[in-house]
């Protein structure tokens, strides 16, 4: 049985273990932090996601949790994370309750992206108020579809100027109707799979392709979160 207790459990042995940002990437690196808020509706947990707004220069209308890169002003990555949430969906600390911190991610833009974990308090009476330059939508996904086979596909896309690059890409797709589809790919998804994989305990029932999960190797993310899902271990 799930539980929002071992999870927390799990994201402080996270913590505990430390790394170092040269073993990660050479490059000089630009600190960031996205928030994964938990909603628990009648008694299943759920993840808050965001539709980027058709404004942004990068990756407008792609799904995304809240979150950006730390200002000189934010004192922790976690006030990064709750500084993002709230300037976004209005979300504001009093309706969240921190759980921890994963593993940081280095993007292909060279940012180190921190995940910062949260259970949502009181979610029916929280009001969204959507920053329209940054968010179109938010969405509230069941946690669970992240490590079932059956939501996740695979699709070899071209990439490049003249399409001369191709990978195959993981992605999921949901919505309540044929209308309403989102895709939800990229480190959104990854993240949501490696967290989905701690609170259930158990890992993905598929493989994600190597170039997405193996971008800093000397951090061994699968080896560390493999031994935290055993029951043995915590």
């Amino acid at each position: 049985m799930w539980s929002l207790d071992k999870l927390k459990a799990k994201l402080e042995a996270i913590s505990s273990l430390g790394y170092n940002l040269d073993d990660i990437q050479s490059k000089t690196l630009t600190d960031a932090a996205i928030l994964v808020p938990i909603i628990i509706k009648d008694g299943t947990p759920y993840i808050l996601l965001t539709v980027r707004s058709m404004n942004l220069t990068n990756y407008p209308g792609q799904v995304s949790f809240p979150g950006g890169k730390r200002d000189k002003g934010d004192v922790s990555i976690v006030a990064t994370a709750l500084r993002e949430t709230q300037e976004e969906i209005g979300m504001s600390s009093e309706h969240l309750k921190i759980l921890g911190t994963s593993l940081p991610y280095v993007t292909q833009t060279n940012f180190l992206v921190t995940p910062v974990v949260a259970e949502v308090l009181n979610y029916k009476t929280f009001i969204p108020r959507l920053n329209p330059f940054e968010v179109c939508e938010i969405l509230t996904v069941p946690l669970e579809i992240f490590v079932l086979k059956k939501y996740h596909k695979c699709k070899e896309y071209a990439f490049g100027k003249d399409g001369e690059m191709k990978a195959n890409v993981d992605f999921f797709e949901f919505g309540e109707s044929n209308d309403s589809v989102h895709i939800i790919w990229g480190l959104t998804a990854l993240i949501a799979t490696h967290i989905a994989s701690l609170l259930f305990e158990r890992t993905s029932e598929f493989k994600y392709q190597d170039w997405l999960i193996n971008t800093n190797r000397k951090i061994q993310r699968d080896k560390i979160y493999d031994k935290l899902i055993s029951r043995s271990k915590l």
